[in-house]
């Protein structure tokens, strides 16, 4: 297998934040702001993605959401 080499420069607002990681959006999130996910490493693809990124002094988070017209 050939290493997955990423051609687009993606630069996204992080927000400083620890939320409960439980599968839940808690409101701490709405500090964040989405980013789109407009680039597929494999085929094409009708998913849409988007996310958004918390930090604090120990750990990077991330909340994404995929929409999928064949799975939903």
């Amino acid at each position: 297998v050939s290493p997955i080499r990423a051609e687009t420069e993606l630069n996204v607002e992080c927000k400083y934040g620890a939320p409960l990681v439980d599968g839940y959006a808690e409101a701490l999130w709405d500090i964040a702001q989405y980013n789109e996910l407009t680039t597929f490493v494999i085929g094409q693809s009708d998913i849409k993605a988007k996310f958004k990124m918390l930090w604090d002094e120990n750990n990077l988070y991330f909340m994404v959401e995929v929409r999928d017209e064949v799975l939903d």
